[in-house]
């Protein structure tokens, strides 16, 4: 019974403890025409990133909140389903 019990709470933090951010520091992160990035949770562009959707047709799909230290260039789509902090340049 203790073996059944102890799986079950494994189980349950396993489940419950997911969590993901897409962190651009000090990098770029260039989606190129045609193209999808597609976060699961948060992304944050910190004060060094750059985020640039080069084309028409560059998409990207954030599931929660979006927060902009640095730069973001798009000419692309940005689907959002959280808050936008916006704290920087989005052109």
């Amino acid at each position: 019974m203790k073996k059944l019990i102890l799986l079950f709470i494994l189980m349950w933090i396993s489940f419950n403890s997911i969590s993901q951010v897409y962190l651009i520091n000090k990098n770029y992160c260039i989606v190129t025409s045609n193209a999808y990035l597609i976060v699961n949770g948060h992304l944050i562009n910190e004060s060094n990133g750059n985020l640039n959707l080069t084309g028409a047709n560059s998409n990207v799909i954030v599931q929660n909140n979006l927060t902009n230290n640095g730069s973001i260039n798009s000419y692309g789509i940005i689907d959002l389903y959280g808050d936008w902090i916006n704290n920087s340049t989005c052109t």
